[in-house]
């Protein structure tokens, strides 16, 4: 497997050559150290591209959404040196399935790569728990009960509701899984269907609170 790999970062660059070692004949990068011109159009060329990109390009969202939006199969990695990922919910509204930092190893890296080729979203125990934190803060701060359905149900900023009632109470299930990275096998196994009977929900998922990946999903959900 191809994966492009947009590196600004110094230190992040010297993780990323000492990590990529471990996965040599696993993975193939292709390094750049810009998010213009011919990176652009490499990113764009395969039907289903994952790339690693340095969150510390300046602007970085513009090439991340230009891209998703000439192709919707592309998935991008972000890598930052920090832990926890600053601004979480902004990185998954601009299309980064998945964070990992300098502290990450190859096993995780390995990991991120797999979660986003499975259609799913990848995040570090730390930015998990971030994550968990933030939905407590923002919609269960008095409610120990507090599920998906109420969370989603809540109105947007600017008036708009998620339309979350659209939804069967299958579908709702398979909603908070997705959100939550598991794959369709392991969904499958969860809900008691077959891989492609959730893959048809999550099409119907996306359809319906009309989004076109985990990421939007995510971020829908949240807000």
């Amino acid at each position: 497997m191809l994966i492009n790999v947009f590196i600004k970062n110094k230190l992040t660059q010297n993780w990323f050559e000492n990590t990529a070692q471990d996965l040599e004949g696993v993975y193939e990068f292709n390094f750049h150290n810009s998010i213009f011109s011919l990176s652009n159009e490499l990113s764009l060329k395969n039907s289903q591209s994952i790339s690693i990109i340095d969150l510390e390009f300046e602007n970085y969202h513009h090439f991340t959404n230009d891209v998703v939006k000439a192709n919707q199969f592309s998935k991008f990695i972000g890598v930052g040196v920090e832990k926890t990922c600053p601004n979480l919910i902004e990185k998954l509204r601009n299309h980064i399935g998945g964070y990992i930092s300098v502290n990450d190893n190859s096993y995780i890296l390995a990991q991120a790569i797999t979660a986003l080729n499975n259609d799913s979203v990848f995040l570090n125990q730390d930015n998990i728990n971030l994550l968990v934190d933030i939905i407590k803060t923002e919609g269960a701060a008095n409610n120990k009960d507090y599920n998906i359905h109420k969370r989603a149900s809540r109105k947007k900023t600017g008036g708009t509701n998620v339309e979350i009632e659209k939804l069967t109470e299958k579908e709702l299930v398979v909603c908070k899984l997705l959100t939550q990275g598991y794959s369709y096998k392991e969904i499958a196994d969860i809900v008691g269907l077959t891989s492609y009977a959730i893959n048809q929900k999550a099409k119907s998922i996306y359809k319906k609170l009309s989004v076109r990946s985990r990421s939007e999903l995510s971020f829908k959900i949240l807000y």
